[in-house]
């Protein structure tokens, strides 16, 4: 979600008496994206927006990881991120669009 290819999560040790970590989980950028869930950045971004995360723990009112997810795959993390700053007609237009979307499921 911050641009790394690689991110190492949750290092651990194989025994509970042990402080050497033998075990990590690796999350790889491209394989995300090729994989099944077929998320790049911009959508992983959206998602967090959308289901909650680190800076908005509550995310949107009634909408969870899978909706988020829809969302994602339907190109609207995309074109969020291709917003400029200052367009509030085009944060506006943006914002309908996944309303109607999540009203609609077109």
């Amino acid at each position: 979600m911050f641009g790394s290819g690689i991110t190492l999560r949750n290092w651990s040790a194989e025994l509970k008496s042990s402080k050497v970590p033998t075990h990590v989980n690796l999350y790889d950028s491209e394989k995300t994206r090729a994989g099944a869930a077929g998320l790049d950045r911009e959508g992983m971004v959206l998602i967090a927006l959308m289901s909650g995360g680190d800076y908005l723990p509550e995310g949107i009112p009634g909408c969870g990881p899978k909706l988020a997810c829809e969302a994602a795959r339907a190109g609207f993390g995309a074109s969020l991120c291709a917003i400029g700053r200052k367009d509030k007609e085009g944060l506006k237009a943006w914002r309908d669009q996944l309303a109607h979307e999540i009203k609609t499921n077109e």
